[in-house]
């Protein structure tokens, strides 16, 4: 297990999995996309993808034309643990003591891992916190990860981020 630093927050896109996010609290990625050690973790929704979620959520994102093609945060959560190098091999030996996160884990791989041999790498998320209000990036939603200062997520709707 890494340490974590609580400096940074970093995003993600979600897609399809932002449902396994807020059941089982864990996000997991493969272990050859390289990222800093984080201390908050900030899904982002496709609104393109998640448009009638995203509007049942926060009603007046119908009113937001603008927001085609952008990625939506709905919430932060606090980063418990990082895993990397982690595999369905080596799991049971790592997670010994967290049957819960172990369980997660397992359930994240049956549903998008081809091969579950392959390490990935795995955030543990505690504490969730809603925005009252949505936000979302400045730009088109990139693929990749996107890092935040604090100032700009308790600032700004629109945000910009950094690689």
């Amino acid at each position: 297990m890494n340490e974590i630093h609580f400096t940074d927050i970093v995003s993600k896109p979600v897609g399809e999995s932002y449902e396994l996010v807020q059941m089982l609290g864990i996000y997991c990625w493969p272990s050859n996309e390289k990222e800093r050690n984080a201390g908050f973790f900030l899904p982002r929704l496709s609104y393109n993808q998640n448009k009638e979620y995203l509007t049942a959520l926060y009603p007046d994102l119908k009113k937001n034309t603008n927001l085609q093609g952008r990625g939506i945060y709905t919430s932060i959560w606090r980063i418990g643990s990082y895993y990397n190098s982690l595999s369905l091999e080596n799991a049971e030996r790592v997670l010994c003591r967290d049957i819960a996160t172990l369980s997660a884990f397992k359930i994240w791989v049956a549903k998008y891992c081809n091969n579950s041999a392959d390490p990935i790498q795995m955030y543990v998320l505690e504490e969730e916190k809603r925005f009252a209000q949505f936000k979302y990036t400045a730009t088109q939603n990139p693929s990749g990860t996107i890092y935040y200062d604090w100032k700009e997520i308790l600032k700004k709707r629109g945000i910009k981020g950094k690689k």
